[in-house]
């Protein structure tokens, strides 16, 4: 099986779901599936759980087990998040160290394994959503630290604009 593996990573309100719909109508011409990884932080806030940097250890364990239950898919994908994006965001969180190296180990081993991630860094500021915390430091930070994980990757394009 020749598997294609994409995802988008960036932090929250940089425009990865805007590309992807603009991008979408030709994913069947080019034999891919959308993955959406972002409703299942939407669905926990949702059901009461706390996300972005108040997010505890199941929060994290959830996102995490998402994005690396993408690679058991037996077709090609684009994902609107990959494994990196949850591990920045937990790196921004106050997990206890089981957590932390669960996540960080999961990220280390999942993220070669892309065909290839579209990087869009912070370019503009992000309007108020409900979901999304508006708080320009921490996304900052956050994109930071998908930077720094990105860093060693050869698969890796920046997208900008």
């Amino acid at each position: 099986m020749n598997l294609k593996r994409y995802a988008f990573c960036g932090t929250h309100g940089v425009g990865k779901s805007t590309v992807l719909q603009a991008i979408k109508p030709y994913f069947e011409q080019w034999g891919l599936t959308l993955v959406d990884n972002s409703s299942n932080a939407k669905q926990l806030k949702e059901m009461g759980y706390a996300i972005n940097d108040s997010g505890k250890e199941f929060v994290q364990y959830v996102v995490s087990s998402s994005h690396v239950s993408n690679f058991a898919k037996p077709y090609s994908w684009f994902a609107d998040r990959c494994v990196i994006d949850g591990c920045a965001y937990m790196m921004e969180s106050d997990v206890n160290p089981q957590c932390w190296k669960s996540i960080i180990s999961q990220c280390f081993y999942f993220r070669g394994l892309y065909d290839q991630i579209f990087y869009i860094p912070v370019e503009f500021d992000m309007p108020e959503d409900g979901y999304r915390k508006v708080d320009e430091e921490y996304r900052y930070k956050v994109d930071r630290n998908i930077h720094d994980l990105l860093s060693p990757l050869t698969n890796v394009t920046k997208v900008k604009g």
